[in-house]
């Protein structure tokens, strides 16, 4: 897991990633992972890496250096067109990704045989629990038949992406439906369901690579900095998935720039919580709680009043009115987390000077760090090492605040000399 941010105003942005990375199931973790790289050698621009080290079996710290290397002095007008570039090479498949084709299908599709599996599980022994007694093959059958309806309807509702080929689960299905029943049957059982049911599960399979569903292992890849006629700093974050029969999963997940309007912006990645309760003053997992328990201690209680005192109708009425009341006072929760605590961040954001952008997102991404290395939790570990600083502005280009090394400088001269040697050859020559 990791912790990153970027906060941008008008006269530069900074960015900002701890070192940690989970090896396994969480058995090993490292504090030395780069997520934070130089895009260019020449022009003010940084890209950031998270929640995947690798992309269909490359480590994305490769696919980075090189692309540096092949965009060489090349210049862009705009630094969304960097981003498009850096997709357009992922989609030439030069690193041959159909080698890791099958890994990549698999890596989707057993996550979601199992959490179906789950869900039927759970259905089950809850009816079983009711009833008191084993379930027929027939009531079986009618728990796995809804829960996968609901995962079909689900999935088949889901927005197409933009580019997915009209054939591209036929393509899928041609090359591993074989081996998706393969794993229906270890995982799911094809007892629990019929033949209709069987092939709506291999459907949703086959239809997940095209949907707007990320799951898990995504990448998310953070590119910010400017363009040759970008005045403020922009940032564009894509989600990208993996790549099968030709095409290239990804999305633009977020799109920022600073202007005369929105001259601040602050924006986390990765494991967000602490950084937003610490803009916030409140976790807006608390807004979500509050909500369940006004539902569960309020509203169900209305339920239960007796219909000879209170009609169905009059029921209605009351819980209407509740959760309009309901929803000012979260309103005015909100607002007044706004107004006391995010304003006035944001506001002095907009004036801080390049220097302190740095120490800010260097002391945020610190902060998850702490909490993750005091609490006993799930997340407990998943952010730490060093925090890897840069600040990129318009005039001074990409700037290292602070990096980490895997090498002592004094004893690597040569690793310098020839980073630079272009740069060196062309004043020579001039």
């Amino acid at each position: 897991m990791t912790a990153e941010i970027a906060i941008m105003n008008k006269k530069a942005i900074a960015l900002a990633a701890d070192s940690a990375v989970t090896i396994g199931d969480r058995n090993k973790f490292y504090n030395t992972a780069n997520k934070l790289f130089r895009l260019s050698k020449y022009e003010p621009l940084g890209i950031m890496i998270y929640n995947n080290a690798e992309f269909m079996g490359i480590p994305w710290e490769i696919i980075i250096k090189d692309y540096k290397i092949k965009l060489g002095e090349i210049k862009k007008d705009y630094l969304i067109e960097y981003g498009e570039d850096f997709i357009r090479k992922l989609k030439n498949n030069i690193y041959e990704f159909e080698k890791y084709e099958k890994k990549y299908y698999l890596q989707m599709v057993i996550p979601l045989i199992k959490e179906i599996n789950s869900k039927i599980e759970k259905n089950y022994f809850e009816k079983v629990e009711g009833l008191e007694r084993p379930l027929e093959e027939s009531e079986l059958k009618s728990i796995s038949h809804k829960v996968i309806d609901f995962y079909y309807e689900k999935i088949d509702k889901a927005k197409v992406l933009d580019e997915a080929p009209e054939d591209l689960s036929v393509l899928i299905g041609n090359s591993y439906n074989d081996l998706c029943k393969k794993y229906i049957d270890e995982y799911l059982g094809k007892e629990c369901m019929d033949e209709t049911h069987l092939q709506k599960v291999i459907d949703m399979c086959n239809m997940m690579f095209e949907k707007d569903i990320f799951l898990s292992n995504y990448t998310g890849v953070v590119i910010s900095g400017f363009g040759d006629k970008d005045i403020f700093p922009v940032l564009v974050c894509y989600k990208i998935s993996g790549y099968i029969k030709g095409f290239l999963k990804y999305k633009v997940d977020m799109y920022e720039k600073v202007d005369l309007q929105m001259d601040q912006c602050i924006i986390p990645f990765a494991q967000v919580d602490i950084v937003n309760t610490f803009l916030r003053g409140i976790s807006l997992d608390y807004i979500n709680i509050i909500e369940k328990s006004f539902n569960y201690n309020i509203l169900n209680l209305i339920d239960e009043i007796d219909e000879n005192k209170v009609s169905k109708d009059e029921k209605d009425e009351l819980k209407k009115e509740m959760n309009c009341r309901f929803e000012k006072v979260i309103k005015n929760v909100i607002e007044y987390s706004q107004q006391e605590y995010l304003v006035p961040v944001l506001r002095a954001i907009r004036y801080l000077p390049i220097e302190e952008l740095s120490s800010m997102a260097e002391s945020l991404v610190n902060l998850t760090s702490f909490k993750r290395q005091v609490a006993l939790d799930e997340k407990a570990l998943t952010v730490g090492g060093p925090v890897d600083v840069a600040v990129i502005s318009k005039s001074d280009g990409f700037i290292w605040i602070k990096k980490k090394q895997y090498f002592k400088p004094e004893y690597n001269h040569h690793f310098f000399e020839n980073y630079y040697r272009e740069i060196t050859k062309c004043c020579k020559e001039e």
